[in-house]
């Protein structure tokens, strides 16, 4: 208990410092035109990647956030939103950071931009909007299906995953572990840490049926749920260094907003 005490206050530290450098980042990289659309979706999302990254920072026992008034120990909050950290960190990497041709990211995109307009219909269909503004929805559907159609890339797709790119039932052209293995990230660690954070987040059987022994996931502290918070943010900070140093290959002048500390909390392994 005493090892993992010691090397959860380690690993907060860590990450604490890490997501103050990406939010730096996020903040010297603003405000400026940005050079292609990679860039401008690098920037969307490496903000979304800063701000679930302080999410997590405040729900975490002794962080700075927290005070010695209310330290809970249960891990479902912060393993959720590791899982939408990671998540965000393979939209980055998928639309941002990996070189592409032009027509292979264009297919990327639209394969996005048609999953948001169906994903929006369906949900304004569940809360009985007219038909008349359901119809937008279907029109700009059918202009993004036309695009994607049009691209070369595209094409040469098997007609089979065409025909689920066009419903929206993938939004991805890969599978997520393909897409980590190309980043750099170890694909089985990250499908078993996504399995067991899944749980969490959907209120999973592996999630809640050991409530109670040895007081996990009673928000007391204890040795499960603390070993839970060690491995997602030992993995969280990984993702985070490894993005916070791609976003300097876009935007090499927000490095001037880093202290010494934040540069080295990338850089260090």
């Amino acid at each position: 208990m005493e090892n993992l005490d010691s090397e959860y206050n380690d690993l907060l530290k860590k990450f604490d410092t890490t997501i103050s450098a990406v939010s730096a980042l996020s903040h010297h990289s603003a405000g400026f035109p940005s050079a292609s659309s990679r860039h401008y979706w690098a920037s969307v999302l490496f903000t979304r990647l800063s701000a679930w990254g302080l999410s997590i920072l405040q729900l975490l026992p002794r962080s700075r956030f927290s005070t010695i008034f209310l330290q809970n120990w249960d891990c479902s909050p912060m393993t959720s939103l590791a899982r939408n950290f990671s998540e965000c960190f393979i939209a980055y990497f998928y639309l941002a950071i990996e070189e592409t041709s032009e027509e292979e990211w264009q297919c990327r995109w639209n394969i996005f931009n048609l999953h948001d307009c169906l994903r929006r219909r369906k949900m304004f269909e569940h809360l009985k909007t007219p038909s008349d503004e359901l119809n937008e929805f279907a029109e700009q559907a059918n202009e993004i299906k036309q695009h994607l159609k049009n691209n070369t890339f595209f094409s040469r797709i098997s007609k089979e995953k065409q025909s689920r790119y066009l419903k929206a039932k993938d939004l991805y052209m890969d599978s997520q572990d393909a897409i980590m293995n190309r980043a750099g990230i170890n694909s089985d660690a990250f499908r078993a840490f996504y399995i067991l954070w899944s749980c969490h987040t959907h209120t999973f059987p592996m999630g809640f049926y050991k409530t109670g022994e040895n007081n996990r996931g009673t928000g007391l502290e204890n040795i499960s749920d603390k070993r839970h918070m060690v491995v997602a943010l030992d993995f969280c900070t990984d993702l985070a260094k490894k993005a916070a140093r791609s976003h300097l290959v876009l935007f090499p002048h927000a490095a001037r907003g880093l202290t010494s500390e934040s540069k080295k909390s990338i850089f260090d392994e």
